[in-house]
């Protein structure tokens, strides 16, 4: 019976590796993971503001995760992290962060942490349409994640929107 014991778990082990692995990523029009999201980087304005975004949450928004990170050489700099996403079209997602990082730290004064809420238009590949980018600082969070201003149209980069 020792034998017999000590055989089962050796046995599973054999099975969990020999099985082959099942992995399917699509990255056509419409299909992909059941993951809301939105990856890119944009410049607008004179395209020296700069704007990184890397967020992915659950088919609904749920459990945000990732960094976004705004860069105006010369007048500042900032890091955050992702703290809710939410799809208000299948082609517009709205980010919110909490500031984690902001260079100049005297350009704002007030009650920490700081917070910023973002819109992002994705509107195609880069020459079939124009993604829209819009922003703003806050000085306590956004719980429902939603900004109607369409702001500015990137000059260049790309924004994916991705609806789970």
């Amino acid at each position: 019976m020792r034998r017999l014991r000590s055989a089962i778990p050796l046995a599973l082990l054999v099975v969990c590796l020999g099985l082959p692995g099942v992995s399917s990523a699509n990255h056509s029009n419409g299909e992909g993971p059941p993951k809301d999201m939105v990856t890119g980087t944009g410049q607008i304005f004179d395209g020296t503001n700069q704007v990184h975004v890397n967020a992915i949450g659950g088919p609904a928004g749920e459990d945000p995760k990732g960094q976004l990170t705004q860069h105006a050489p010369g007048f500042f700099r900032l890091k955050g992290s992702i703290i809710c996403l939410n799809l208000q079209a299948p082609n517009v997602a709205v980010v919110g962060i909490q500031v984690d990082e902001f260079d100049p730290e005297e350009m704002f004064v007030g009650p920490e942490p700081l917070f910023a809420i973002y819109r992002f238009e994705d509107n195609g590949e880069p020459g079939q349409g124009m993604d829209w980018l819009s922003g703003a600082l806050l000085q306590q969070p956004r719980n429902d994640c939603t900004r109607q201003s369409r702001g500015n149209p990137i000059l260049q980069g790309n924004y994916v929107v991705h609806d789970g």
